[in-house]
């Protein structure tokens, strides 16, 4: 069940970014589809209230409540259902609390922390400053995809580079990473990456590079990103 209510955000959320909600109701001539486009995601949080209802009742009410499904979702069988539920039409949708609040220390909690973690936590690192913020916009144009490393190799005459043919679903491409002093050849050959596809190819040591292997930097230490389980070559992150 969990599995399938993901499955349905995770739908949901490459509808928004498909269709980009924002820039329709900029233009008038878009109205039917925007309403459209909104109907089918009103209709996805109708069907993920239903599947976490045995779970968080009092939350899947909430939400069915603020969207206007009416009656109780109570004593339904999954397994009879062939659609989720339709969310009435012409409803006003009103703002709602959040459902799910952060969750924060407060004072007198923070006082209470054991002097141990206090010291841990003041020996952590600080984290690197964030950059300038971008609008969702400009985040959206980047590509980014999962691959897996065919074959690696040592680009000659670079201490660095390390020439990874990766099969990206598409075909096939070649990826130059600055990660040699991280990693052997080895390490890498069947690893699955997660790496921007839609990057302008870059000329390096006379080879060209079509895209950038993504990774964590931590200190001196460096950590390539990658799915959690094996997952299709070219399944986009979003």
């Amino acid at each position: 069940a969990c599995e399938t209510i993901w499955e349905m955000i995770r739908s949901a959320n490459r509808r928004i970014e498909e269709k980009a909600p924002w820039k329709l109701a900029k233009d008038p001539a878009c109205k039917e589809e925007l309403t459209g486009v909104l109907y089918d995601l009103a209709s996805v949080i109708g069907g993920v209230s239903l599947l976490v209802q045995p779970y968080i009742p009092a939350s899947a009410s909430a939400i069915r409540e603020s969207f206007g499904f009416e009656g109780s979702f109570d004593g339904i069988n999954l397994n009879e259902l062939t659609s989720v539920p339709a969310p009435p039409k012409g409803f006003m949708i009103k703002k709602a609390k959040a459902f799910f609040p952060r969750i924060e220390n407060t004072r007198e909690e923070k006082k209470k922390m054991p002097e141990t973690d206090k010291k841990n936590k003041g020996e952590q690192k600080e984290p690197p400053a964030v950059s300038d913020t971008i609008d969702f916009e400009d985040f959206i144009k980047a590509d980014i995809r999962i691959g897996t490393v065919e074959t690696a190799e040592n680009v000659d005459g670079s201490e660095k580079l390390i020439r990874l043919k990766i099969d990206d679903g598409t075909g096939g491409r070649q990826i130059l990473a600055g990660i040699a002093k991280h990693f052997s050849p080895e390490e890498l050959t069947g690893k699955q990456v997660v790496f921007v596809a839609n990057l302008k190819p870059r000329k390096m040591m006379g080879e060209y590079s079509e895209g950038m292997v993504l990774a964590a930097v931590d200190g001196e230490k460096l950590t390539l990103l990658n799915p959690s389980s094996t997952v299709t070559p070219g399944t986009k992150v979003s």
